[in-house]
């Protein structure tokens, strides 16, 4: 699969302020930071949250490290 290289680039950088703030959340509300009570739901709401974006940020290094791959065999 091919994605194009803006394509990749945008959604890359999408996902990755995605997760930093998804993992900036995730701190402020295990330390006490935020007056929001973390509760066992919530903590696995966050990390399911934290492991989808770090799942698709590794989809999409892997996607690009293929068509670089697949670039390099052509040549």
């Amino acid at each position: 699969m091919r994605l194009g290289r803006g394509l990749a680039g945008r959604l890359g950088l999408v996902v990755v302020v995605l997760a930093v703030l998804s993992g900036l959340a995730t701190y402020v509300v295990l330390t006490g930071l935020s007056p929001i009570k973390p509760t066992r739901p919530m903590i696995i709401g966050l990390l399911a949250i934290n492991s989808l974006l770090v799942a698709t940020l590794a989809v999409i290094i892997g996607l690009q490290l293929w068509d670089l791959l697949d670039a390099r065999r052509r040549r």
